[in-house]
């Protein structure tokens, strides 16, 4: 997982209240949890969706998440949505 942003909008309610505390979280080290990649996974897919609804040429990136994430992939494939 990448690096997490500087000001996060998941931390917005610390930094807008006590602005030197962004500088304070960006000294400490990521620690990734389940449920922080899973929104990462739901991102990149999310992403793919908007791009190959605009007509561009994307990847694919379901053979590279998590089952779950297939899962609702291919789910979506079955209404029709994707």
């Amino acid at each position: 997982m990448g690096k997490h942003a500087f000001l996060s909008a998941s931390a917005s309610h610390r930094w807008l209240e006590c602005p030197p505390s962004a500088k304070l979280c960006s000294e400490q080290e990521d620690r990734a949890s389940p449920y922080a990649q899973q929104g990462t996974d739901c991102h990149e897919l999310c992403a793919y969706l908007v791009e190959k609804s605009l007509g561009r040429d994307v990847e694919d990136p379901a053979e590279n998440l998590p089952t779950t994430i297939r899962k609702c992939r291919t789910a979506r494939k079955a209404t029709g949505i994707m």
